[in-house]
């Protein structure tokens, strides 16, 4: 299981997984396309990185959720999570609108919520059973139960939509 990456770019999200990792080389899955990085650290924050498109000088700073990068006069933030912790909405940016989806497939086990009904950031919206662990998927903000799309019981696959949340407001 990879990590989301979430640039401030305005880009799409990213699923990348660390296939290799051995000394001054990575070999790394972004979404469906395999990647071979050679790395260098020049010092403690700046890092040389060689792929197909070229050299980049990479500086970078951690920062709460991720990292703050600047490549050449560039700079972006890049969010980084764990799959799971996404898939169980915790972390993530902005408030709680948009749909939750499941990263892997399970069996719903129980729906805690119901259309119109407010949560908010951490309340428990439901619990999916997956590779012999129940999980409860929680809000990852503020916001209102516009439509729950599966029922107590129900398979789900990687991907599929669990429920959509919406603005506190946006009614």
């Amino acid at each position: 299981m990879g990590v989301i990456v979430r640039m401030n770019d305005g880009g799409e999200d990213m699923v990348c997984d660390v296939l290799r990792d051995g000394p001054g080389e990575a070999l790394v899955r972004v979404d469906d396309e395999i990647v071979t990085l050679t790395l260098r650290e020049a010092n403690d924050q700046v890092l040389i990185v060689e792929g197909d498109d070229g050299q980049h000088v990479i500086h970078w700073m951690t920062k709460r959720d991720g990292y703050e990068l600047l490549d050449g006069a560039v700079g972006v933030v890049a969010e980084v999570q764990d799959e799971r912790d996404t898939w169980l909405g915790v972390g993530g940016v902005g408030g709680g609108a948009g749909t939750i989806k499941s990263q892997m497939p399970g069996k719903v086990v129980s729906i805690k919520v119901e259309v119109g009904q407010s949560v908010q950031k951490g309340d428990t919206l439901l619990s999916i059973e997956a590779m012999k662990m129940e999980n409860e998927v929680v809000s990852p903000g503020d916001g209102v139960v516009r439509s729950v799309n599966v029922e107590a019981g129900s398979s789900v696959e990687a991907g599929e939509a669990l429920l959509v949340l919406g603005e506190v407001g946006d009614e």
